[in-house]
């Protein structure tokens, strides 16, 4: 895992070239959001988001400690799935507009039964 320093690096260095270069990128949005189970409101960590393009490229983050993730996609439609083992998956069409971000909060719902083998 990254420490902090190195994502304080990162972070500073696309400030920097950003504001270098005077210009953002206008044709992409974000998508974020924070995944809590439905039977306590609680995070659900390391869940997993999958961002799936017409074009056929996919994107895939996994949500930090407190359920959360967030990446930047270009203007579009994307089915969004989101899942972990023994939770339901949920899925959702979405459109991300250039210059906005699009939330997807998700409530999973707890799924034994296909652990039980």
């Amino acid at each position: 895992m990254p420490s902090v320093a190195f994502l304080v690096v990162i972070a500073i260095s696309s400030s920097v070239d950003g504001k270098t270069q005077g210009q953002s990128n206008t044709s992409s949005g974000s998508l974020k959001g924070q995944i809590v189970g439905t039977t306590d409101g609680f995070p659900v960590a390391h869940s997993f988001v999958l961002v799936h393009a017409e074009n056929g490229q996919d994107k895939t983050i996994v949500t930090d400690e407190s359920g959360r993730y967030e990446l930047e996609l270009s203007s579009g439609v994307y089915d969004v799935m989101i899942g972990k083992m023994g939770w339901e998956p949920i899925c959702r069409e979405l459109e991300i507009r250039a210059g906005h971000s699009a939330v997807f909060d998700a409530k999973l719902t707890p799924n034994w039964k296909h652990l039980e083998r």
